[in-house]
């Protein structure tokens, strides 16, 4: 993790490299209804990037480094706890399920990304919590939650009715526990975006 502006620089530059990559394969790889598919998820992601590598946006990113090099790790083990839990997700036969199940995962992604940095920023200045929280997971995700899942929020009548996969996780004492003796998928990609195409271009 990039501790001051001399690191930001080649940080910023690998993320961008990253995101060049993805939108690449998306371009040459994927059908037309794909591309958008994964367009969403990508948005918000860049969007968060361009705003943390812009001048202002890395004075603020580094003014909450500690927050977020204490969180970063569980954050880590709650966006596995989704991609697992959209691998899931995408092998199920029941089509009538796998947007339900896929949007109140990324709620409950959120909702249990909100609580770690909560607990986990006590001891630093409350505009950490509101910065992770707000501009970097929320900025992630909400494209996905506002376009294609509205009303499936983390406490929602909807979400209440679904039945999520572990994940392999689970909060227990404020805080996300791993489980063990969890089968869960193998071979799983770093990232949301293929096993999120798997559901939504296989329904």
């Amino acid at each position: 993790m990039p501790q001051n502006y001399g690191e930001m620089v080649p940080h910023c530059q690998e993320e961008f490299d990253a995101e060049d990559c993805i939108k690449n394969f998306a371009r040459k790889c994927l059908s037309p209804f794909e591309r958008q598919v994964a367009g969403m998820l990508i948005l918000g992601a860049g969007q968060v990037l361009r705003k943390r590598c812009a001048p202002e946006g890395t004075k603020e990113y580094l003014n909450h480094y500690k927050c977020i090099k204490k969180t970063i790790p569980t954050l880590h083990d709650a966006m596995d706890q989704l991609i697992y839990t959209l691998m899931i997700v995408s092998d199920e036969k029941d089509n009538d399920i796998k947007i339900p199940t896929s949007c109140c995962s990324f709620a409950r992604f959120q909702d249990i990304a909100n609580k770690i940095v909560k607990f986990g920023c006590q001891d630093f200045d409350k505009k950490a919590e509101e910065y992770i929280g707000t501009k970097m997971i929320k900025g992630y995700v909400s494209d996905v939650l506002d376009l294609s899942c509205q009303g499936y929020e983390s406490n929602s009548d909807k979400c209440a009715k679904v039945k999520l996969p572990s994940g392999g996780y689970e909060w227990r004492n404020n805080t996300l526990v791993k489980l063990q003796n969890v089968k869960l998928p193998a071979n799983k990609p770093n990232s949301v975006v293929l096993p999120f195409l798997n559901i939504f271009t296989n329904l």
